[in-house]
């Protein structure tokens, strides 16, 4: 590495991490996790796997909220937000393991779980990353998500194993347990960001009084959103649907299975490494290529039979997934610096999780209506390619990061 990029790794090491042991103690680990609860509350409770799944529409107000806990922490600073929505979490699943059966109050409990957890995730860890490194920023960013890939394996079979011994509450306490005994002081010791110059009308941290939406004005968060959004809508199609699109190839359920395991290798590996190419490299060049490597495995997935062609597909749309994060992460800074950054991420992850909404509910349809899923894989590459030019539109990195409208006032 660069003699810079030396000198930050040395001097705040520490935030990296702390992000990653505190990104996989926070409301990302959930989706590692929520299936362990499905069969002990309909056991418990009666409730039907139906009214349960219900609680999945709390995600939808967590998208929309997004932006809304990006400008908070833009404004007050990654850590009251942080370190509020850690403990809020915490507690959250301790009264999620105290539910007297009560059907809206499990709605209201993931409801509160699942909007205050936006605090816990890359909105604010990635802006603190991001605010300490410049040099070797994409890295920095990989190395503060390697910690979810790697708890993401592990954990599952913790919280199986509480809940075998001590009951779907013992779960709850578990995941309590991990937010308030690990994330929250691993976020109070080691997570901080370097705080901006105050401009007039902003808060300590830089932040100006703009809401999320008139950001929107400048035309790269417009192609930024897009481009999040168009490639998260094929992706969580695929995953939601990968094994009957592998057995309807012709595998068996085993031998699709496991190539799905490749899904869980090539993303952690698309994690750590891209962030290598992403300090070396022109980035929208490293997102389009990222990009385009699910075009192709689009294409193989609607038409190849043979298990070594079709894992190669598995491969490139896990290399995708675990590239895009960071990648959006990484542009987000480069391109409009730390003043609105974590507004901007919000309003990344609202797009991305209204488009993956969609295509996760598109693929299953189509299969429904077509009897194959075709069709839908070939909208899929063209949801891919089109991304991929999204990234290109991006331009030139700027001479000096920031919105459209803060460049032509600082350049008159």
């Amino acid at each position: 590495m660069a003699s810079t990029a030396v000198l930050e790794w040395r001097a705040h090491w520490r935030v990296v991490v702390g992000s990653a042991i505190g990104i996989a103690s926070g409301l990302s680990i959930w989706s590692f996790v929520v299936s362990s609860f499905v069969e002990p509350l309909q056991a418990a409770f009666g409730w039907s796997r139906g009214e349960i799944a219900l609680a999945f529409n709390a995600n939808i107000a967590a998208a929309l909220l997004s932006p809304v806990a990006g400008h908070l922490t833009d404004r007050f600073g990654v850590r009251p937000v942080l370190l509020v929505a850690m403990t809020l979490l915490g507690i959250d699943y301790l009264a999620m393991a105290n539910m007297n059966g009560s059907l809206p109050l499990y709605y209201a409990l993931y409801t509160v779980q699942t909007v205050i957890g936006i605090g816990t995730t890359g909105i604010t860890f990635a802006r603190a990353v991001s605010s300490w490194f410049e040099a070797s920023r994409g890295l920095a960013l990989a190395g503060s998500r390697v910690g979810l890939g790697a708890i993401g394996g592990v954990l599952p079979l913790l919280v199986y194993g509480a809940v075998a011994r001590f009951g779907w509450q013992g779960g709850y306490y578990a995941l309590a347990a991990l937010a308030l005994g690990i994330g929250l002081p691993v976020s109070w010791f080691l997570v901080h960001e370097r705080h901006t110059d105050r401009a007039p009308g902003a808060s300590r941290t830089g932040a100006d009084s703009r809401g999320a939406w008139r950001l929107l004005a400048d035309r790269r968060v417009l192609v930024l959103c897009l481009a999040g959004g168009l490639t998260f809508a094929p992706l969580i199609g695929i995953m939601g649907q990968l094994q009957p699109i592998l057995t309807d190839r012709g595998l068996s359920p085993d031998t699709a299975a496991g190539l799905r395991g490749l899904l869980a290798v090539a993303v952690l590996v698309a994690t750590a490494g891209t962030g290598v190419f992403l300090d070396r490299l022109w980035a929208p060049l490293v997102a389009c290529i990222a990009t385009l490597g699910p075009v192709l495995g689009c294409l193989l997935l609607a038409g190849a039979h043979s298990a070594a062609e079709l894992g190669l597909a598995i491969v490139l749309v896990g290399l995708a997934h675990g590239a895009e994060i960071n990648i959006l992460a990484y542009l987000t800074a480069r391109y409009f610096g730390m003043r609105a950054y974590a507004t901007i991420y919000g309003l990344n992850v609202m797009t991305i999780s209204l488009f993956s909404a969609a295509g996760g509910a598109l693929f299953g349809q189509a299969y429904d209506r077509l009897g194959n899923y075709s069709a839908v894989l070939l909208a899929g590459a063209a949801c891919f390619a089109v991304s991929a030019l999204c990234y290109l539109a991006m331009g030139r990195y700027p001479e000096v990061p920031g919105l459209a409208g803060e460049r032509a006032a600082a350049r008159a």
